[in-house]
């Protein structure tokens, strides 16, 4: 999922918001809530489905490692890290206050976000790692992105987001109602984020 260290590039352009916002024109999105329930849709449509680490690495060679985000448009080679750093602009401009993670899932290299809300409760929000969709017949439809409620800060999220102390939680389907809201509900496994110990040495850096 993750990217390896000599990887570097920039946003390069602001087309993807350009994308943005014309997807959620078209998706008749007219809130802020479904607007974020909808990046993981709108990541696959503007990158393309991953087609795998092999095919990227071979990309990236093309390119010393360097590249603007805008080269992997419609390329299907964006993995956590691209998403995840256009999902941060994005929920910025949604008016979120967010911040680009990088760390681990379930053991591999991951990066997603975390926005605080108006309401000054965390959520961890993830667009590579999704939720699928389904409708009331139990048919498989679409995905959404995966979304934590974290709650207020508390001993236990500064361990997660300053001492690299881990959070399970539940991973989760999203399913449409009759009424046409997006629910989500507990698949029963369990999925386990973990904060780069080095956030928590940079953090310390800027303290003194």
């Amino acid at each position: 999922m993750g990217n390896s260290d000599d990887e570097c590039y920039t946003l390069g352009n602001y087309d993807y918001l350009i994308s943005f916002f014309k997807f959620i024109r078209d998706s008749n999105i007219s809130n802020k809530n479904d607007a974020i329930i909808s990046l993981a849709t709108f990541m696959d449509q503007y990158f393309g489905e991953y087609c795998g680490i092999d095919q990227r690495a071979d990309y990236l060679k093309k390119y010393d490692g360097e590249a603007t985000i805008d080269m992997f448009k419609g390329q299907g080679l964006a993995a956590c890290s691209e998403r995840s750093a256009v999902a941060n602009n994005i929920l910025t401009m949604l008016g979120a206050n967010a911040y680009f993670i990088t760390g681990e899932v379930n053991g591999e290299q991951h990066a997603f976000n975390i926005i605080l809300n108006r309401k000054n409760q965390f959520r961890l929000v993830d667009t590579t790692s999704c939720c699928g969709l389904y409708d009331s017949n139990n048919n498989l439809v679409g995905k959404t992105t995966y979304i934590n409620n974290l709650g207020e800060i508390n001993d236990k999220l500064e361990g997660f987001l300053l001492n690299n102390q881990p959070l399970k939680f539940y991973d989760m389907i999203a399913r449409i109602d009759k009424n046409g809201k997006i629910k989500y509900e507990g698949n029963g496994k369990i999925k386990q984020y973990q904060v780069e110990p080095i956030l928590l040495d940079e953090t310390k850096n800027k303290s003194h």
